[in-house]
This record gives structure tokens, C-alpha cells and sequence, in this order.
């Protein structure tokens, strides 16, 4: 009996140590892996905001784009009411009419760089 409590004792530290050992790896397993999903997470963030930032500049671009075609249509269309539409299809008209289209189709111009490129 003697003999069985002696080999108790280190048996006892020897399980408590392999315990404590294993509870110590699997705390740190669990917190390294926290660490990379928290990582992941945070790259899938940054990813998903470049991504709509990229749409959203995609989107101001093409409304930019389509802005800059009406205004080359909105010119177009006061030089057919002012001036001469001939066969050929160019039109003729006094230089104040393309001037006067030219500064509107500008200040729409940059109506649209100031709504769309900011």
C-alpha cells in the first residue's frame, strides 16, 4: 500500500503537467486562430471597401461620361434650331450662335466635372 501512494504522488504531478500542458496548447491553438479570422476578417473589409469604392468611382465616371453627351447634345441640338441644317448635313450659322454654344456646352461641361469628379 505503501508502495501505491509513493507512485500516487509523482503519478499525480506527472498527470497535472501533462494536463496544465495540453490545456496550455489548446488556450493558444484557440487564440491563434481567433487572431487569423480576425485577420481574414479584416482583409475581407478592406477588400470589400476597394471594391465599392472602385464601383463608385466607375458609377461617377459613367455618369460623368453621360453628362458630357448631353452637353455635346444639348449643342448640337441649339445649333439646329439656330442655324441652317444644309444636305451635306452641317449646319450654317452666324459665329455668335457657335460661340454662344460652345460657352454653354463649356459651363455644362464643367457643371459635370464639378457634380461627377469630386
Amino acid at each position: 500500500m505503501n508502495k501505491l501512494i509513493g507512485l500516487a504522488i509523482p503519478a499525480s504531478i506527472i498527470f497535472s503537467c501533462l494536463f496544465l500542458g495540453f490545456s496550455f496548447i489548446y488556450v493558444q491553438k484557440n487564440k491563434q486562430e481567433s487572431i487569423e479570422k480576425q485577420v481574414e476578417l479584416k482583409i475581407k473589409q478592406e477588400n470589400d471597401l476597394l471594391d465599392e469604392q472602385k464601383k463608385e468611382a466607375e458609377k461617377k465616371e459613367s455618369l460623368y461620361n453621360l453628362c458630357v453627351v448631353s452637353a455635346n447634345s444639348k449643342y448640337w441640338n441649339y445649333m439646329e434650331l439656330n442655324g441652317t441644317k444644309k444636305d451635306d448635313g452641317t449646319i450654317w450659322a452666324l459665329n455668335s450662335y457657335w460661340d454662344r454654344a460652345e460657352k454653354i456646352k463649356q459651363q455644362d461641361i464643367n457643371n459635370c466635372a464639378t457634380k461627377y469628379k469630386q
